[in-house]
């Protein structure tokens, strides 16, 4: 995949859903070459809040779904809060901490009903507000 990125400097799509072998190393190498972006899908990657942080150099991004392993920590909240310009946002977290919705709530750009938090039970049950 490094090989090619390069090679596609106007893709506007990417979805990494369950590429076990994406991790932070890899998405700081996307973020550089993939400037225009405008969808990321994460979920089930192995992306941390070191990763994330590179989310905020690609300022055409509109749509993100994330899931990670744990809790958001402060930092990856703080990544979150910085992505003014999303429009839908998909989180599938165990919990949420009233710090990540508050950051959610201030998105300028995310319309109503485009936030779809999954909270995950033995069943994935998804609740879009």
């Amino acid at each position: 995949m490094q090989a090619l990125l390069p090679s596609l400097p106007h893709l506007a799509h990417l979805n990494l859903f369950k590429v076990w072998e994406f991790g932070d190393e890899q998405l700081v190498k996307c973020c550089v070459h993939l400037l225009g972006l405008r969808s990321l899908d994460l979920r089930g990657t192995w992306v941390t809040h070191r990763g994330l942080a590179e989310l905020t150099q690609l300022s055409s991004l509109t749509r993100l779904a994330l899931a990670p392993h744990a809790e958001l920590t402060p930092e990856q909240t703080g990544v979150v809060a910085a992505l003014t310009q999303l429009r839908s946002l998909t989180l599938s977290c165990g919990t949420y901490s009233p710090a990540l919705m508050e950051a959610v709530a201030r998105l300028p750009q995310l319309k109503v009903g485009a936030v779809c938090v999954c909270v995950c039970v033995c069943v994935c049950v998804c609740v879009c507000v």
